[in-house]
């Protein structure tokens, strides 16, 4: 929307926006346990809009397109990037909760006191569990 060159380029615009937004859900869903998880997650944004800024200008993020997308003055003729870019940031969160969750998810997991290693040998506890809890409905869950 704020770069010039995004209307013509809307391939390009959906692949940067959907890669960014995935490997920003897949830092997000690594990071958390990690002592200084917060770094991880903060680098992956600082490189994703040093690479994808200056082609889409970095949004990553439902909110800050909607944000730019409000306070655009040529909100009527960007309705249609403005839902380019919120579809490919839907299919990259998706595509990165996948990638975190094929990345962690060991279905014959060893049992080593009193924790669970996932596929990359990181113990369960110390990582965001991408199921519910039990007392969560898969339907609340959603």
């Amino acid at each position: 929307m704020e770069v010039a060159g995004a209307k013509r380029n809307k391939t390009i615009v959906f692949i940067y926006e959907a890669v960014g937004t995935g490997l920003l859900l897949y830092a997000i869903n690594i990071q958390k346990g990690a002592t200084f998880g917060q770094f991880g997650i903060a680098f992956m944004i600082f490189a994703m809009i040093l690479i994808g800024g200056p082609i889409t200008g970095g949004h990553f993020n439902p909110a800050v397109t909607l944000a730019v997308y409000i306070s655009n003055v040529k909100w009527r003729e960007d309705w249609q990037i403005f839902l380019l870019m919120l579809s490919a940031q839907f299919f990259g969160a998706l595509w990165g909760v996948c990638l975190a969750w094929n990345s962690l998810y060991n279905p014959n997991a060893i049992l080593v006191a009193p924790n669970k290693l996932t596929r990359g040998m990181v113990p369960e506890s110390e990582i965001v569990l991408l199921y519910p809890a039990d007392q969560v409905s898969n339907f609340d869950a959603f």
